[in-house]
């Protein structure tokens, strides 16, 4: 791998909160002076041009790849594997995008840094994804649950009993990922109805046979038997981690639509995604006949098709770290480029595009929904909660009498404006043996969290750990954390939340339902095929995964590569 891909600041020391700090990064970090490059340098990348190539002087590329997350680096190595000459720009210090292992807590004498993916962490479908496959080919371990699950469900008084927390697990599974799917594949759903409507129904299996758990319930806990529906209805909503996005706003209409992969759902274990993008851009960048670079620290500002040219000349702007460092700018040519810029970019600040992009592209970008996950990260020196030895992740259900206890802190205005739901917590010690855990918050309890001050909200996590974890143990005997990291995803300039999903409400403008085709729609090049789009987000089957995000890179990789190799040929 080039020298300077590789993690050049790990013997920083550990803050206990690290948000958006690059040099805390896994080996997809590099902290950037300027613009760094990997692999050839500008000068150079002319002489080791080959043969087929377009030679002229203005050339700097035959493709400018925009972003070097997982859909940029693979079509970046989809196009140098096929000989072309690539150029990756890159406005982050480091590569992987929403692929982010970082290091949390002191380092180890003998182990180094632990690490923590607070981005893309599963994979989704054992069976044909290529992640699986890059992760067995890179000795990467993938995390799955036994098949006796597990889950624990814990409330205010503790561990749920066995018999209620199976109801409850199975019901909630099975109305989100079945029943729901089936109702609106074998129905017809309205356009605006919302993937809530059905779940939270009176008639929803999401209350299937909880009557007589109830009264059990009751009896033990001296609680209203309402009170297990009201539990139901709150960890189906911690579901909002899945969609990104409140059930509420989330279509039924086309929910379950999409063909996906198969099998179960595993998690990357010890931090290591960012081994996967690394590999990729050791593809792109180290090969002898190979002719790609990675520039980091370059922000893209504006796309220009100059059709008489038939090129297209892209303009950046040079990041400094150093902010007494004025920025400076340059512009670079290519045949073709494949922007592979996150949704959330394209919809607050994109790059100017010139021509402007078509209607039908246009209302894509404005119509999607684009959710987010957000994760706090926390790490000790020992497991101290209960059954660490044999729980993967732990579900808090709120106090119904004291929902604000679960609650990212955040203001009592918006407060009263959040859906009470349950907390995902995971527990690291039955994944990778490190002693950490880590909390999921989806849609709006993410973004309240994420504009919270960080070190409270850490605190809160550490707090409801202890709190719900190990009621039993005296405060006083659990440890402190030795590094905690909280995430920042709706607030990253190069992110802007986290992933896709079709809304329930019709685009703003045109007033129609907004559908897959607007997800389609991004598939399609534009520009007389000079400029394509890659991304999650440009998948119809595979939108909101890392799979998907590589396999629409290979597509646009490939499509490239094919015309160009057309134009070469004269087969146009």
């Amino acid at each position: 791998m080039a020298e300077s891909l590789k993690n050049t600041a790990m013997s920083g020391t550990s803050t206990l909160l690290s948000v958006g700090q690059p040099g805390l990064a896994g080996n997809n970090n590099v902290t950037s002076t300027g613009a760094d490059t990997l692999g050839t340098t500008h000068a150079q990348s002319h002489s080791t041009c080959l043969l087929h190539h377009d030679t002229r002087p203005e050339i700097d590329a035959d493709v400018i790849v925009i972003g070097a997350g997982i859909s940029g680096l693979a079509a970046a190595k989809e196009l140098v594997q096929r000989g072309n000459k690539v150029i990756v720009l890159e406005a982050r210090d480091r590569i992987g995008g929403r692929i982010d292992s970082r290091a949390i807590g002191p380092q180890d004498a003998a182990e180094g840094y632990a690490r923590v993916d607070m981005g893309a962490s599963f994979v989704h479908g054992k069976y044909d994804n290529p992640i699986y496959d890059l992760a067995q080919d890179l000795n990467i371990k993938v995390h799955y649950t036994s098949p006796e699950g597990e889950m624990r469900i814990l409330d205010a008084d503790g561990q749920m009993d066995e018999h209620t927390a199976n109801r409850l697990g199975f019901n909630v599974s099975y109305t989100f990922f079945d029943a729901s799917r089936s109702y609106a594949q074998n129905n017809d759903p309205s356009p605006g109805e919302s993937l809530a409507s059905y779940v939270f129904a009176a008639d929803s299996p999401l209350f299937d046979g909880l009557n007589q758990n109830e009264i059990a319930s009751a009896i033990q806990r001296d609680q209203q038997p309402s009170n297990l529906r009201w539990k139901a209805k709150t960890l189906g909503r911690s579901f909002s981690g899945w969609t990104g996005a409140d059930l509420e706003d989330v279509a039924l209409r086309w929910w379950g639509f999409e063909r996906d992969t198969m099998g179960p759902d595993g998690m990357v274990t010890s931090g290591r995604y960012h081994e996967v993008v690394d590999h990729l851009a050791d593809l792109v960048t180290s090969h002898a006949n190979y002719d790609g670079q990675i520039r980091l620290g370059e922000k893209v500002e504006r796309i220009h098709w100059d059709s008489d040219r038939e090129l297209v000349d892209v303009t950046v702007t040079e990041l400094r770290n150093n902010a007494s460092s004025p920025s400076t700018s340059r512009t670079y040519t290519a045949s073709k480029v494949i922007c592979t810029l996150p949704l959330g970019v394209l919809q607050r600040r994109p790059p100017a595009f010139v021509p402007q992009l078509p209607p039908r592209k246009r209302r894509a970008i404005r119509a999607l929904g684009y959710g987010l996950l957000s994760k706090i990260a926390v790490r000790y020196d020992k497991a101290w909660w209960r059954d660490s030895d044999k729980t993967t992740s732990y579900f808090i259900l709120p106090l119904q009498e004291k929902i604000t206890e679960t609650m990212p802190p955040c203001s009592p205005e918006l407060q009263r404006k959040l859906k009470p739901q349950g907390l995902m917590v995971q527990n690291f010690i039955n994944i990778d043996g490190t002693a950490q855990l880590v909390m999921f918050l989806g849609a709006d309890y993410g973004q309240a969290m994420e504009q919270a001050d960080q070190n409270e909200c850490v605190q809160w996590a550490h707090t409801l750990f202890k709190r719900y974890l190990s009621p039993t143990i005296s405060s006083t005997d659990i440890p402190e954390p030795i590094g905690a990291i909280a995430s920042s995803w709706s607030t990253d300039p190069f992110s802007f939340n986290s992933y896709t999903y079709i809304p329930s409400k019709p685009d703003s403008k045109d007033g129609l339902p907004v559908t897959p085709l607007d997800i389609a729609e991004f598939a399609v090049p534009i520009w007389s095929g000079a400029l394509g789009f890659a991304g999650e987000h440009t998948h119809p089957d595979r939108y909101a995964s890392v799979h998907g995000a590589y396999e629409s890179g290979i597509r646009e990789g490939k499509r490239a590569a094919i015309a160009l190799d057309m134009h070469r040929k004269g087969e146009e």
